[in-house]
C-alpha cells in the first residue's frame, strides 16, 4: 500500500513539474521578451535547450519544401471537396436534389468534420500527428471512392459524413504537424504557404469543373450511370491521394518526439531530415551535435512512470487550459472561429447557389412578395430536379466561381511575403471584417451584376482568412496543447458551419435579407474578438 502511495506521489510531482515548466515558458508567447534574451536565460539554466533552439539549428532545405507540398495537398482536399459538392448540388440531375434536401450534403460533411476534429485532434497529441494524418487521409480517399459509385443522394450524404470525419482529423493536425518542423524565422511563411494550397485547390476544383461538368457523359455501370459529376469526383481526389503518398515518406514531428522524451526517435528524425535535405548524401548537421538528451531528460524524467502519466495526460492538458494565460485566450479564439466559420465559411459554401439564384433574375427583395413566391415556387417545390442546371447556365456559374478563386491567388501571394510583418492577428481581423462588409453590400445593393462582382471579391478574401487563423492558433498555445486546441477549435468551427449551412437552407429562400444580416453580424463578432487577443508574431511557440 505504501509503495502505491509513493508511486502516486511521484506521479503528481512529475505532472506538477511539467506544469511548472509550461508556466515558466508560457511567457514567451506574450511577446514581452525578445528571442535573444530568452535564449540566453534558458541556455544558462544548466545549458538545457528549448524546442525552438533545436528547431532553429535545422537547415531549411528540400525537406521543408516537401513538407509544405505534402501538408498543402492534404489540407486542400477539404476545400476541393466542399467546392465539388457545391457544384454537384446544382448539376447532378440523376440524384434528384431540390430545395428541401440540398443542404443535407454540406451539413453531413460539416458534422463529420465536427466529430472527427473533436476525436482525432486530441488523439494527435497522444499518438502523434503523422499517424492521425495518415488515418484521416485514408478515410478521405476511401469515402471519395465510395461516393463515385453511390446510386442515390442519401447514400452520397452518408458517405460525405465519413469524408468529413477524415477531414476533421486533417484540419486538426496538418498545421500542427508542419509548423513543428520549421525554425522561428521561417515558421510563419511556411505555415502560410501550407494554407495557400486552399486557394490553389479551389482554383484546381473550379478549373476541373469547367473542363468536365458542362459536358454530357453517361456510361452505364450496373445500376448507375457514370456521369460527368462522378468523373469530376475522381479528378478532385487526386491531390489527397498524392498528399497521402508523400506523407508516407516523412518522419514524425520533432517537437512531439521531444515532448514524449523519445531521444532515439528524435535522432532518427533529425538524421532523416538531414539526408532528405542533402539529397541522400550524408552531411554534417549542426542539430545532431547538440546535447539533445538534456532537453529530452526534462520531458521524460522517469521512464517507469511514463505509461502511468499518459493515462492522465489528456486531463492534465485540459487543466492547463484553465491557467494563465491560456484561460483568457481559449474563449476569445473560439469566438474568432465561431464568427468566421458561421459568418464567412457558411456563405462561402453556399456561394454557387447564391450566384445561381441571382443569375435566374431573382433578388432578396422579391422574396418578400408573397404572390411572387406563390407564382414561382408553388409547382416547383415538388419538382425533384429543380436544382439541376446545365449548359450555358452551369458554365456561367462555374466561370464566376473560378474568377473569384483566381482573385484569391494574388492575395495569398501577398500574404506570404507580408505575414512576418503584419502577423496572423491583423491578417485575420482585416479579412474577416472585409468579408462582413461584402455580405452587407450584397444585401443592400441586391442586383445580379453587383452580386457577381462582390462574389468574386468575396472568394478572394474569404479563402485567405485561413492563412492567418491557422498560424495564429498554432502560435497561441504550446506543443502539448496545440493539437487539442485545434481539435476543440475545429469542433466549434464545424458546429458553426453546420449551423450556418442549415440556417441558409431553411431561411434564405424565405427571408434572405435576415439570412445575410445574420451572417454579417457573426463575421463582425469574429473580427472584434481578434482585437482582444495578443499578437504572437516572432514569439516562441514552445
Amino acid at each position: 500500500m505504501s509503495a502505491t502511495q509513493s508511486q502516486e506521489q511521484e506521479l503528481k510531482q512529475i505532472v506538477s513539474d511539467d506544469e511548472n515548466i509550461c508556466d515558466d515558458r508560457s511567457r514567451l508567447l506574450d511577446g514581452t521578451t525578445s528571442h535573444n534574451d530568452e535564449d540566453k536565460s534558458l541556455i544558462s539554466d544548466d545549458e538545457s535547450l528549448t524546442i525552438d533552439q533545436i528547431a532553429d539549428n535545422i537547415q531549411v532545405g528540400f525537406f521543408h519544401y516537401l513538407m509544405v507540398i505534402t501538408c498543402g495537398l492534404s489540407y486542400s482536399g477539404y476545400f476541393i471537396t466542399i467546392i465539388a459538392y457545391g457544384f454537384i448540388i446544382v448539376s447532378a440531375c440523376d440524384l434528384h436534389i431540390n430545395h428541401h434536401n440540398e443542404g443535407w450534403l454540406n451539413v453531413a460533411i460539416a458534422v463529420g468534420a465536427l466529430t472527427g476534429g473533436s476525436l482525432l485532434g486530441p488523439a494527435g497529441d497522444i499518438i502523434g500527428r503523422r499517424t492521425i494524418l495518415l488515418i484521416s487521409l485514408a478515410l478521405n480517399i476511401t469515402s471519395i471512392i465510395l461516393s463515385i459509385f453511390t446510386y442515390n443522394y442519401m447514400m452520397l450524404v452518408i458517405v460525405s459524413y465519413v469524408n468529413g470525419f477524415g477531414f476533421g482529423g486533417v484540419f486538426s493536425n496538418v498545421h500542427v504537424y508542419s509548423v513543428e518542423f520549421f525554425p522561428r524565422r521561417y515558421r510563419a511563411r511556411g505555415l502560410v504557404c501550407v494554407s495557400m494550397f486552399l486557394t490553389l485547390g479551389s482554383i484546381y476544383a473550379c478549373g476541373m469543373a469547367l473542363a468536365i461538368l458542362p459536358h454530357s457523359i453517361s456510361v452505364p455501370m450496373g445500376s448507375i450511370n457514370f456521369t460527368s459529376w462522378r468523373l469530376y469526383l475522381v479528378v478532385c481526389a487526386l491531390p489527397t491521394v498524392i498528399g497521402f503518398c508523400l506523407l508516407l515518406c516523412l518522419p514524425t514531428s520533432i517537437r512531439f518526439n521531444i515532448r514524449k522524451g523519445n531521444e532515439n526517435q528524435l535522432s532518427r528524425t533529425l538524421t532523416r531530415i538531414d539526408r532528405i535535405n542533402s539529397c541522400c548524401r550524408r552531411k554534417d548537421n549542426a542539430v545532431l551535435d547538440l546535447p539533445l538528451h538534456r532537453y529530452v531528460t526534462i520531458a521524460n524524467k522517469d521512464k517507469e512512470l511514463k505509461e502511468v502519466r499518459s493515462i492522465y495526460s489528456f486531463f492534465t492538458r485540459l487543466r492547463k487550459l484553465t491557467r494563465s494565460p491560456w484561460h483568457k485566450r481559449v474563449p476569445l479564439i473560439f469566438t474568432v472561429w465561431l464568427g468566421y466559420c458561421f459568418g464567412v465559411i457558411g456563405l462561402w459554401v453556399w456561394m454557387p447557389s447564391l450566384i445561381s439564384y441571382y443569375n435566374s433574375e431573382r433578388t432578396c427583395r422579391m422574396v418578400h412578395n408573397s404572390s411572387w413566391i406563390g407564382d414561382q415556387y408553388a409547382g416547383q417545390n415538388n419538382n425533384m430536379t429543380f436544382n439541376c442546371i446545365h449548359g450555358h447556365r452551369l458554365s456561367s456559374l462555374i466561370y464566376n466561381t473560378y474568377y473569384g478563386n483566381l482573385l484569391a491567388l494574388p492575395v495569398s501571394i501577398g500574404a506570404v511575403f507580408m505575414i512576418n510583418r503584419i502577423g496572423g492577428k491583423w491578417l485575420c481581423f482585416s479579412l474577416i471584417t472585409l468579408s462582413a462588409v461584402i455580405e452587407l453590400l450584397i444585401m443592400l445593393i441586391d442586383k445580379s451584376e453587383s452580386t457577381m462582382v462582390l462574389a468574386g471579391v468575396y472568394y478572394g478574401i474569404a479563402n485567405n482568412v485561413w492563412l492567418g487563423l491557422k498560424l495564429w492558433t498554432s502560435e497561441l498555445f504550446p506543443t502539448e496543447l496545440r493539437s487539442t486546441m485545434f481539435g476543440m477549435a475545429n469542433l466549434i468551427g464545424s458546429s458553426a458551419i453546420a449551423a450556418s449551412v442549415a440556417t441558409f437552407a431553411s431561411l434564405f429562400y424565405t427571408n434572405c435579407i435576415a439570412n445575410l444580416t445574420l451572417l454579417a453580424s457573426m463575421s463582425l463578432l469574429g473580427g472584434i474578438a481578434c482585437l482582444l487577443l495578443p499578437d504572437t508574431t516572432d514569439a516562441d511557440i514552445l
